[in-house]
């Protein structure tokens, strides 16, 4: 209930406002779900109205088997980040978070306890949360595009919770001990010595807490920052930022490091005053993940700032006009190829009759152009066989078909406001396409689509222009940044019922698992 129907309802006869908060059980989206509840109590005057949250299925993890090894760790991770998201950014609306200890032979994936009463790395991580947080009361949510952070003080101290949304993330501290104690959400303690009094902390998608350090604050004496600052076609390069909040002027040197180069450049700053770096990419760098670079500000006085970040390079070109919806790829030659399916772009099913059997089963290739109209996404899908979609409105995702996710501007967390659509062709038609968010969702019919199957093999075009006004963005730019994943769905046999279990392969995993931009890949508008 993303928008919150079931409140709205309630506040109508025959209940009339008669009730004083609410439980609610979300699957995924559970901060949106809760924020918007509370916005609909708002709306009613009810502002001292409360809501508990129960059950959360994303704490969902592989219990037994090959997959257990690689992927148990997710489910604390995620249960950890939804809590902890929960209980800061509601604060102080939400009064509890629940969730089984126990599950039913069909759901033992989401338990903290095994059938014969072993903890599982869930039960570790919320003991450790519990006793972490157990008496601590909130203070601030310090969080940014790039990084959650949230602040609680106990009675020795501030502790907080942090995590990267996305890749890898830093950010400087100054304490007024000699270190900071880190801990991660299994318990496991390490020491971070300070240096002039600060102290840098990396982070990435696995939460940790860290206390210990006396006083502590967030440091913006020197603030880094770095972003893709891509306009050209095949000629990637970062941007890089140094401002300096400091009383004084500063000199130092500014260090990129990353992908094997090493980048040196000197800078001096009065206060108040920001220097930006343009840093060509030198090496070829993988579109479908992230590469992680570190920026150092090391000034004359020997104290050191530092930053992490991570980009992907997918390019978006702009054509001079639109290309042709023929089932051809001629009037994309200029296009960035991209291809996914490979090892981790993978999501087996397991369905009985619908097994995976490797790239000779499904494999994909994606496209993007631009123009002031319009974003074009195509999807080469490279298949043994092709099961067209009978018309399931917006469901389309049960059959062969592709899904897609944008942020508009490049906000990777996980309540930012996203677009997510499907594409599918329905037997007699050129194509059938659905919007699932922003709510309410519906059938899209406006738009300039065609799925062609090509006639070798199972293999399918999917091509599409999505408006930039239907994502919400006024005037596209070179140099602009998006936010974008891509699933291709892949079902072999129509005898089999169309229920949603089917393989897929992905280009960054955010809108078949979570509904999460945090966990969508980097586009980027270029020019030719």
């Amino acid at each position: 209930d993303f928008n919150a129907d079931t409140i709205k309802r309630l506040y109508k006869a025959p209940a009339k406002g008669r009730f004083e908060g609410a439980f609610f059980n979300a699957y995924m989206g559970q901060v949106m779900v809760a924020q918007n509840m509370i916005k609909v109590f708002d709306q009613h005057g009810n502002r001292d109205y409360t809501i508990w949250s129960e059950e959360q299925a994303n704490q969902r993890s592989p219990f037994e088997g090959d997959a257990r090894r690689y992927g148990e760790a997710d489910g604390p991770k995620n249960m950890v980040r939804t809590w902890l998201s929960l209980a800061a950014k509601l604060h102080p609306r939400i009064k509890a978070v629940t969730m089984w200890g126990f599950a039913p032979d069909s759901a033992q994936d989401i338990m903290m306890m095994t059938p014969d009463l072993q903890p599982r790395p869930q039960y570790v991580a919320h003991a450790v949360m519990a006793d972490a947080l157990g008496d601590a009361q909130f203070r601030a949510n310090l969080s940014s595009n790039d990084i959650s952070l949230f602040e609680w003080r106990r009675g020795d101290g501030p502790i907080f919770a942090a995590w990267a949304n996305s890749g890898k993330r830093s950010f400087t501290l100054e304490v007024s001990e000699p270190g900071l104690t880190v801990m991660d959400l299994m318990g496991n303690q390490s020491q971070l010595k300070a240096v002039n009094g600060l102290v840098t902390v990396d982070v990435t998608s696995m939460p940790v807490y860290f206390f210990g350090g006396g006083t502590v604050k967030l440091s913006d004496r020197i603030v880094l920052k770095a972003s893709n600052g891509t306009v050209k076609a095949g000629h990637p390069r970062l941007t890089l930022s140094v401002t300096n909040n400091s009383p004084g002027a500063v000199k130092g040197t500014l260090n990129v490091f990353g992908t094997g180069q090493k980048v040196e450049r000197p800078f001096a700053l009065q206060a108040g005053a920001t220097q930006s770096v343009q840093i060509p990419i030198t090496t070829t760098l993988p579109d479908s993940r992230r590469s992680s670079f570190r920026i150092e500000a090391r000034l004359d006085s020997g104290a050191v700032f530092a930053s992490v970040a991570e980009f992907n390079f997918a390019q978006a070109v702009k054509v001079a006009s639109p290309p042709r919806m023929d089932g051809t790829w001629q009037d994309w030659a200029s296009a960035q190829v991209i291809e996914f399916g490979k090892h981790g772009q993978i999501r087996r099913n397991g369905e009985i009759g619908e097994e995976y059997e490797g790239e000779s089963d499904v494999y994909g290739k994606m496209r993007l152009l631009w123009d002031q109209d319009c974003l074009y996404l195509g999807v080469e899908a490279l298949d043994n066989v092709f099961v067209p979609n009978p018309e399931r409105g917006t469901n389309g995702f049960m059959g062969d078909s592709i899904e897609f996710g944008i942020q508009p501007n490049h906000i990777l967390t996980m309540s930012a406001p996203k677009y997510e659509f499907e594409l599918y062709r329905p037997a007699d038609k050129r194509y059938a396409a659905s919007r699932r968010f922003p709510l309410p969702g519906g059938i899209v019919s406006h738009w300039n689509a065609k799925v062609t199957p090509t006639g070798v093999k199972g293999n399918v075009n999917y091509q599409v222009a999505i408006p930039w006004k239907d994502l919400g963005i006024d005037s596209p730019q070179a140099g602009h940044s998006i936010a974008m994943s891509v699933v291709l769905n892949d079902k072999d046999k129509p005898e089999i019922k169309f229920s949603g279990k089917r393989d897929l392969i992905f280009w960054f995993s955010g809108v078949h698992t979570t509904k999460n931009p945090e966990k969508y890949g980097d586009v980027v508008l270029v020019e030719p």
